[in-house]
């Protein structure tokens, strides 16, 4: 083969070579912005399971192709997972403390009910808020050693306050998981008793029965029952 040809046969397949190879900015930190990220050991779903990371957790991105990035996890395994599902921006901007509104509060490994438990927190403990999920339904707190997630009604940024009893008097009331989210988390029935914690701006922070907080519209409750 003529040198020529070689060279420019080499150079062809070195091009080629280089295409194939995702452009990325490598070390690039992310933060896992789903509930639970889920990591693969191939870029595939059908590929094994490597790891599970909680919603805000800081991880390394090494590159991404097709939708999919290669990551490295705060533990040192590399793996795959949706590109789709991280962000650059740093979740964890939160600094407030909130307290317990209820005794025996769990407080998971990962924003799931059905991640394993941590721990618990009673009624007035206090932890650190770090992040919230998008829907506002999940905050990371920190408190002691621990580092976890619990439910967003199950804790405020006040101290339990027994409230004043008042009825819902409208059929079902749209409770929120906070005023400035659109995401509500149950309904009320018409005569429901609950207690009203505060209101403001139109809105009634209120406890249920079981002690979770929540808000709605402050014009649906009274402080009699309605016939």
């Amino acid at each position: 083969m003529p040198m020529k040809l070689r060279a420019l046969c080499a150079a062809l397949l070195l091009a080629l070579m280089c295409a194939s190879i995702p452009v990325f900015a490598e070390g690039a930190a992310v933060y896992a912005y789903t509930y639970t990220l889920k990591v693969y050991t191939q870029p595939s779903k059908k590929s094994d399971l490597l790891a599970l990371v909680p919603f805000a957790r800081p991880l390394t991105k090494l590159a991404e192709k097709k939708g999919w990035a290669q990551v490295l996890t705060s533990d040192g395994q590399t793996g795959y997972c949706s590109a789709s599902q991280l962000t650059e921006a740093d979740p964890n901007t939160l600094d407030a403390t909130v307290y317990a509104q209820q005794d025996r509060a769990p407080v998971y490994e990962r924003p799931s009910v059905d991640a394993p438990m941590i721990g618990h927190l009673d009624r007035n403990d206090r932890a650190k808020l770090v992040a919230m999920t998008p829907m506002g339904d999940w905050l990371r707190i920190q408190y002691g050693s621990h580092d976890g997630y619990i439910q967003r009604p199950r804790v405020d940024y006040h101290k339990y306050s027994a409230g004043k009893a008042a009825y819902v008097n409208a059929d079902d009331v749209p409770v929120y998981y906070d005023p400035a989210i659109d995401a509500a988390f149950g309904t009320l029935p018409k005569g429901q008793k609950v207690a009203v914690v505060a209101v403001e701006d139109g809105w009634a922070k209120i406890r249920s029965g079981s002690g979770l907080i929540g808000y709605c519209k402050a014009d649906v409750l009274a402080s009699g029952k309605s016939k």
